[in-house]
């Protein structure tokens, strides 16, 4: 900003148009929405406030802050992390640079749990949900079905706390478990098994936003063998902790129907690809295991 421009006055609207503009002159993908998210975070107000207020004065204080704020985001900063804060399903997660940012599509996921949970019609179900992160997935199924055991696992020490804090402020209660997928998990068996695993192949992860590749942990996005690996571990390994009439819901990334049906039909009688909101091929569904090889 120039010496004028900062000596001046501004008001809400004033200072959001600038910071849309500044956004889209630094080919930041959401201007507007970026602008809004920041600005409402930095005054305390709701998007909507924004415009109910928009002759509202900013003071230095104010202004300064989001300043702070914007130098953030084009560094490419994702805005859930300068916020602290994701929304997914019907709740505020926590997040910061040790766990991967919940994006919509993920809650197909809980859309099927629910669905399939409550066809069962048993009081009390087991469910383990391998990769959990910031915990949305576990929680935001437990808060749904707050009658299923639910137990979480991570390989991060550092995702895990992030986990335990979102569950202790939504209140929730999960066994949260330190494991390399089910690596550590005792001998039992569950109704159901969820998972979002990486399944970003290294040549991949190379084309993604410096949001994506600068900020959100890697260990939660890349998977080896062309982004195969976690879902041939966690399908090999499921059959020994899923109940005979259990189901295992994994979320997929694009392209990899073909390869992931030929890999759980190695695993499974039954198999499907069940689809997002939107269309989107999105989940791989197992059930009825194949006696092991």
């Amino acid at each position: 900003m120039s010496e004028d421009v900062e000596n001046k006055i501004w008001n809400t609207m004033e200072i959001l148009d600038w910071a849309t503009n500044y956004f889209k002159k630094k080919n930041i993908d959401t201007p507007r929405l970026d602008a809004q998210l920041l600005l409402s975070h930095c005054l305390k107000i709701s998007k909507m406030e924004l415009y109910a207020y928009f002759d509202r004065p900013i003071s230095v204080e104010e202004r300064t802050h989001f300043k702070e704020l914007i130098k953030r985001r084009i560094k490419r900063e994702p805005v859930a992390y300068i916020l602290g804060t994701k929304g997914f399903w019907k709740y505020d997660f926590k997040v910061n640079k040790h766990v991967l940012i919940p994006r919509p599509d993920s809650e197909v996921l809980i859309e099927k749990s629910i669905d399939w949970i409550k066809d069962k019609k048993e009081s009390t179900l087991s469910v383990i949900d391998i990769g959990t992160g910031s915990g949305c997935l576990a929680i935001s199924l437990k808060k749904e079905l707050p009658d299923i055991q639910m137990v979480a696992v991570d390989i991060s020490k550092e995702a895990l706390e992030i986990a335990k804090e979102n569950a202790t402020s939504l209140e929730c209660e999960i066994e949260f478990i330190e494991s390399n997928l089910l690596s550590k998990i005792k001998p039992q068996l569950f109704d159901l098994i969820i998972s979002n695993p990486p399944y970003i192949s290294s040549n991949e992860y190379q084309m993604l936003q410096e949001e994506i590749t600068q900020y959100e942990p890697i260990l939660a996005l890349v998977s080896e063998n062309n982004g195969l690996e976690h879902y041939e571990k966690i399908l090999k390994s499921s059959k020994q902790y899923l109940k005979d009439d259990g189901l295992l819901l994994i979320e997929i990334g694009d392209h990899r129907k073909n390869d992931l049906l030929a890999l759980a039909k190695n695993h499974f009688i039954h198999t499907n690809i069940g689809l997002d909101l939107s269309g989107n091929e999105r989940v791989l569904e197992c059930f009825g295991k194949k006696d092991s090889q």
